[in-house]
Formats: C-alpha cells, sequence, structure tokens
C-alpha cells in the first residue's frame, strides 16, 4: 500500500464519513471508535489509536444484546477429566479429512469462512441483492456479538482451557469457556437458516457443528468449551432474527406511490419486468437510521431539462468509448456489492492479522452500513421513480440488462461509498485505495450504461450531527471506546501450529475474486483511461480531489466553467471579492458524473483579501496550505479538520474533527482544512500581514452557479 501521511488520512476518512453518511452514522452508532488495530497494535497506528484500544472486547458496544452479558451462560465447572482424555485422544492423529476441515474453519478468524459461505449461499438462493445486504448485516451483527458475549463469559469465569504439556493436556492456559469461535458457528447457523428456508434442513447446523468440533483435535477447546458456545451462539442468532421479523420482504406491492408518464421508470428490455423490484425495502429492520427518510436525496434533474440531456449525453458517450471501464464494469457487476466489499475486508483482515473480535467488529461494521444506505437508497429510487437511460435512448449500448427498479439513486454506488467510507476508517493506510474503488464501483454503472451514476450522500446535515459528538440513541448502552483484548492469541497460533492448521490466518479468498493488490490497481487505471472520471486530470492534486469528492457524492470531475470566472483575480467587485489571485489547477469532463463539475484552484489572498459572506451549491473542501485565514460561518454547520499534532506521518496524531457552526471567526492555520456543502455560508479573509495560500475543490452542477453571495461587500 502507499503511504500517506496521517493528516491527509483524517481530512480524507472524516469528511468521507459526512458525506458518505450511512457510513458516517454506522461508526457513530459505536461512538468515537479507533482504527482496527492488528494484534500486536502497528506502530503505523497514531498515539490516540493506541491509547483507545486497550479494553477487553467484553466491554464493547453490542448490536442485537443489549449488553455482552446480557445472556451469559451459567459458570462452568472443572473441565472433567474425560475431556481431557478425549482431546488427547482426537489430536493423537489427525485424519487428512480432519486436517482439511480444520485448516477450513480454523485457519483464520471464524468469522470470514462463515462470511464466504454465506455469500456462496445467497448467490446459490439467488437472493436479490438488497435481500443480501440485509441478511448480511443480520448475520454479521449476530457473529459479533456472539464473540463478545464469549469474551464476557470467559473474562467472568475464567475456566483454563486446554494446554500442551509433556505430550499431556491440562486446563492451564487462559480462559477458553465458551469458545468464542463456536459461538460464531453457533449464530452464523441459526441466522442462515432461519433466513434461507430453501436449504436443505440441517444444512447450516451440521456445518456449525463441523466448525466447533475441529477445535478439539486443534487442541484449541474442550468440548464443553464448544458446547456452550453453540448454545450461546444459537440464542444470539435467534435474537437477530427476532429483530428483523416485522420486515416481511415477501410481502405483496399494491401499487401505491408509482409515478407514470415520461421521465419515470418503465419496464426495461430484455425481460420487461413488469413489477419493481423489492418497493417495501424501505421498511425493513434500520440499524443506525433514525428513519427511512432521513437521508432522502434530492430531486433529481428535471426530465427534458439541460442538465437531464447533458447527463443522458454522458452516459452515451461513455457507453461507446469506453475500453479498460468494461473489464472493471463486468467486475462490479458480477457479484451483490456487499459480497464484493466482504473480500476486499477479508484480504485486510488476514493481511493485517486481526483477532477475532476486531475482525468481527470490521465486518459488522461494514455490514451495517450498506445495509442502511440501501435502506436509504430505496427511499429515493421510490420517491422519484427515475426512469432508466435505455428508456430515455433504446440505441444506448448497455453491457447488462438494467434491473427492474428505477434509476436514481444508484444502489451500487450508495453501498460501496458505505462499505469504502467504514474500511477507510478501519484501515486509514488504504483510505485512498478504498475510495477510489468506491468512485469505480460508482463510474462502473454509467460505463455499463446503466444509470447516470448518483450516489447517496444524503443529509449532511445529519452526519455532522452524529459526527459532532450527538450519536444515535443507544438503548441505554453507553460504552463509546472499543479496543483489542487484554491477552494475545500466542496460545491457539501455537496450537495451530503444533496441529498442522496454518497461522498466521491466510484470506482464503476464491479464484473467482481478485486479490486486492491487483484489484486497486486495475481501479486507478481504469479512472484515467480515456473516458474514465481523470481522463483529464493533469495534476497530483486534482486526482486526489477526484477521489474524496466522488465519495462525497458519486460524483467525477465536470466542466470548468464557472468558480474562476466569478472569482476575478485580485479585482474589487461589489459581489464581496477582494485581494484575491486564483490559480486553476485542473478540471475535466466525467462519465461518471454527467451535469456535475469538479474544480481544484489555488487561491492566494493578498493580506486584508477577503470573500464576503457566501455559499456554494455543492461540496467544497477550503485547505490552508500557509498562511491564516479567518473563517466565519454564518449558517449551516461545517466540519473542521484541524493540523495533525507532531510532525507529519506516522507519528502524527490526528486531531478530532470539529463541527463548524454560525458563530465567531474562527483562526485557521497551515494544514487546517474544512469541509462544508451548499447550506454552509461563510466569510474568508486574510488577517496576516503576509499572503495566505489555500487549496480549494469545489463539486457542483454545471449549470448552477459557483458562488452566490448573501451579502455585498465591497473593498474599504
Amino acid at each position: 500500500m502507499t503511504n500517506h501521511p496521517n493528516a491527509f488520512h483524517a481530512t480524507v476518512t472524516r469528511r468521507s464519513l459526512v458525506g458518505t453518511s450511512l457510513g458516517a452514522a454506522a461508526l457513530a452508532w459505536l461512538g468515537p471508535v479507533a482504527h482496527a488495530a492488528p494484534h500486536p497494535a502497528s506502530p503505523a497506528l497514531g498515539r490516540a489509536a493506541q491509547t483507545a484500544t486497550t479494553r477487553s472486547p467484553a466491554t464493547w458496544r453490542t448490536w442485537i444484546l443489549t449488553s455482552a452479558n446480557e445472556l451469559r451462560p451459567a459458570a462452568p465447572g472443572p473441565v472433567p477429566q474425560a475431556e481431557i482424555d478425549e482431546l488427547e485422544q482426537l489430536t493423537a492423529d489427525p485424519s487428512d479429512t480432519t486436517a482439511a476441515q480444520m485448516a477450513r474453519w480454523n485457519g483464520r478468524v471464524a468469522t470470514l469462512p462463515w462470511t464466504e459461505l454465506a455469500n456462496d449461499a445467497y448467490n446459490e438462493f439467488k437472493l436479490t441483492a438488497i435481500r443480501q445486504y440485509r441478511a448480511n448485516a443480520l448475520l454479521q451483527t449476530a457473529m459479533a456479538d456472539a464473540v463478545l458475549a464469549a469474551y464476557d463469559a470467559q473474562d467472568a469465569y475464567q475456566r483454563p482451557g486446554p494446554s500442551l504439556d509433556q505430550s499431556h493436556f491440562t486446563p492451564s492456559s487462559p480462559s477458553s469457556s465458551p469458545s468464542a469461535e463456536a459461538a460464531v458457528a453457533g449464530a452464523a447457523a441459526a441466522v442462515l437458516t432461519a433466513l434461507l428456508t430453501d436449504a436443505a434442513p440441517g444444512r447450516f447446523i451440521d456445518l456449525a457443528n463441523e466448525a466447533a468440533t475441529t477445535r478439539l483435535p486443534a487442541g484449541l477447546n474442550f468440548r464443553s468449551d464448544t458446547d456452550a458456545g453453540l448454545t450461546l451462539g444459537k440464542a444470539i442468532g435467534e435474537r437477530a432474527v427476532a429483530l428483523a421479523a416485522n420486515d416481511q420482504p415477501s410481502a405483496a406491492w399494491d401499487g401505491s406511490g408509482r409515478l407514470t408518464g415520461p421521465g419515470y421508470w418503465a419496464p426495461t428490455p430484455p425481460a420487461f419486468v413488469k413489477q419493481p423490484q423489492e418497493p417495501l425495502a424501505a421498511s425493513w429492520h434500520r440499524w443506525v437510521l433514525e428513519s427511512a427518510n432521513q437521508f432522502r436525496c434530492a430531486q433529481p434533474p428535471a426530465y427534458n431539462s439541460s442538465t437531464w440531456k447533458s447527463q443522458l449525453d454522458a452516459v452515451r458517450e461513455a457507453t461507446s468509448t469506453r475500453a479498460l471501464q468494461s473489464e472493471r464494469a463486468r467486475y462490479w457487476q458480477n457479484s451483490a456489492a456487499s459480497t464484493l466489499w466482504d473480500t476486499i475486508a477479508s484480504e485486510m483482515i488476514a493481511r493485517d492479522q486481526l483477532d477475532l473480535p476486531h475482525a468481527a467488529r470490521a465486518m459488522a461494521l461494514t455490514a451495517v452500513a450498506v445495509a442502511d444506505a440501501e435502506i436509504a437508497c430505496w427511499v429515493s429510487k421510490y420517491t422519484y421513480w427515475t426512469e432508466r437511460p435505455i428508456s430515455a435512448d433504446p440505441e444506448i449500448d448497455v453491457l447488462f440488462p438494467t434491473p427492474p427498479f428505477p434509476s436514481y439513486l444508484s444502489a451500487h454506488a450508495t453501498a460501496s461509498n458505505a462499505a469504502a467510507v467504514v474500511l477507510a476508517h478501519l484501515f486509514p493506510e488504504d483510505a485512498i485505495d478504498l475510495l477510489a474503488l468506491a468512485a469505480e464501483a460508482a463510474a462502473s454503472r454509467t460505463w455499463a450504461g446503466r444509470g447516470r451514476t448518483r450516489s447517496g450522500p444524503a443529509s449532511r446535515r445529519g452526519c455532522l450531527a452524529h459526527m459532532g459528538g450527538h450519536p444515535l440513541p443507544d438503548r441505554q448502552r453507553r460504552r463509546h471506546i472499543d479496543g483489542p483484548p487484554d491477552r494475545l492469541p500466542h496460545r491457539r497460533a501455537g496450537a495451530r501450529r503444533r496441529r498442522g492448521v496454518s497461522g498466521p490466518p491466510q484470506p482464503g479468498v476464491p479464484a473467482a475474486h481478485r486479490g486486492w493488490s491487483r484489484m486497486r490497481h486495475e481501479a486507478r487505471d481504469a479512472l484515467i483511461e480515456p473516458g474514465g472520471p481523470m481522463m483529464n486530470a493533469r495534476h497530483l492534486l486534482l486526482a486526489l480531489a477526484l477521489v474524496v469528492t466522488a465519495v462525497l457524492g458519486g460524483l467525477g470531475l465536470g466542466s470548468p466553467a464557472g468558480h474562476a470566472a466569478a472569482l476575478r483575480q485580485g479585482t474589487p467587485t461589489a459581489s464581496g471579492i477582494s485581494g484575491i489571485t486564483v490559480e486553476t489547477l485542473g478540471h475535466g469532463p466525467s462519465s461518471a458524473a454527467p451535469g456535475y463539475t469538479l474544480h481544484l484552484i489555488r487561491l492566494t489572498f493578498a493580506p486584508g483579501g477577503r470573500i464576503a459572506m457566501h455559499h456554494h451549491p455543492g461540496d467544497a473542501v477550503f485547505y490552508v496550505e500557509s498562511g491564516e485565514i479567518g473563517w466565519t460561518t454564518g449558517s449551516g454547520t461545517a466540519l473542521l479538520n484541524r493540523a495533525p499534532a507532531g510532525p507529519p506521518g506516522a507519528g502524527a496524531t490526528p486531531a478530532a474533527p470539529e463541527p463548524l457552526g454560525a458563530g465567531p471567526e474562527v483562526l485557521l492555520h497551515a494544514g487546517d482544512a474544512v469541509f462544508y456543502d451548499q447550506d454552509v455560508t461563510h466569510d474568508v479573509h486574510n488577517p496576516g500581514a503576509e499572503p495566505a495560500v489555500v487549496l480549494y475543490a469545489a463539486l457542483r452542477a454545471s449549470d448552477q452557479p459557483g458562488i452566490t453571495f448573501t451579502e455585498a461587500t465591497p473593498a474599504a
């Protein structure tokens, strides 16, 4: 992975959390958590992250249970001699079949083989993508809570697990009852059995028993450990299913709310499916959303308007000039977004050797963000009923048949942005690559001719509230710091090596899935291919700005008209600009963001230079490169990222983001960045005696003015 200073990590990750609201809300649900840390902690993590990750998983917040000890089993007695004898017998000479099963279930952290198995089963039983997102959230949260509940009981009872001493097992190693891995298996089997009713009876229960039983010949648990874990996990899995019992995904839709006429969705070729897919999905269980329409997107461009026409033209152009993009579009089409992002997350978890609690937590956060993102997406789809490009122009060369639901906004773009934001927070060294992949996932829908890509940035104001220290109601769960277990898994890793089970954990990703390293390079290649979002990018900062802003709004580059013309070089004007020199660093059209414009501009403020109270019609990033800037917010709420403490690099400590609401002037220094949207009015000026330089990236609709003043302030 390419290394980037933590200052940029904090900027990209935190603003992405604001821009992609469901990613932010998922993280806010667990409070101000630290980055996922490998065991032992990576030196690349900042001091604050290392300090914050010291508590036992038993203290972490749960998703389904009210607390980790809610279903704590009864205290186990001493390990019977019969179980010790059984362990010695099973470990003596395991068969090849047993060794293969041990490798399957114990060669990686326990949640990963179940995730892979579940995604294969979703495809086997032909679940729609949004049903897969729902199922995955239930599965991952159940497994995560099973891990926390098992660790709680282990901490409470401290019954020693098996330890090999001179060819004999004795109960003298750290606590292992109930088995957390068996609890994961029990929870996963319960959820999959309930959701996949067409599967053979007992299929997933048998797999759970197999997974738990392999802990014995591996010398990792006694039988009573695994029995208790299976029972605990099963109870938690059943709780998860009950949580979503009112979803009724098979309920009949009565057709209410459907819009018809020019510009509205109609069945598309070749199948011309009349019934739109899952129109009631917005009523399903939510994890972090206060309401399904909390982040409903703004209305799409009006039918037959200039913006609508330019977006349709961009789809036509993209489908007629695609090259490398066709291959990448096929990659993102081959599986549901949750499957693809599970694979990416699994590879990073295995690469960094995350322990079971951190791995389960990362997968649950990602799954929850995707599931709620799609609920928010579905609200907009079935509010506006936007037609597919193939309906507006039957001559468009689509790579794949379009799915039977409205076009706006893009479901895949929304899900990918949500997943990337969470993973960029947890794996900050990979933030740029993850956000680039999300931008590519969004662009792939236009490359394929399926839609005029728009992901769900939702309400920036709502996200700012979450990030500003106001998480969603937490059902009386008040702990806000997660961290790794107090004990290192040395004994268990050693047992794996003794019994022929691979360690450290290996990715084990099916050959059909691309490797993470190869994928990230292909994503970048596709983004700069002619016809891609970065086709005219000529400056590295413009490329980075694309990645950030593409995630903020699911958009890419557009035409250059507007901002530079409005910001006249050093000319006092009645509109409120004075003492400003403008240098346009780059711009370019985008097949991924039809009708939108991205500018990257360097502004030099002379001493006393000012832009009076104003706002912009989209998202913007205001980064102080040198000097000082006085910033005053008139209305709305921006997000301020202060420069990291200490020298740039891995040792720098990122500052917590600060909501920047209406109030007195705030002084910005070099390295500070402000992120804001169209609702934020603001005044900026240089109060110092030396020039101040600002890098400014702005994203807006092409038919909107670049800047609107709310007060006229001629130069003095």
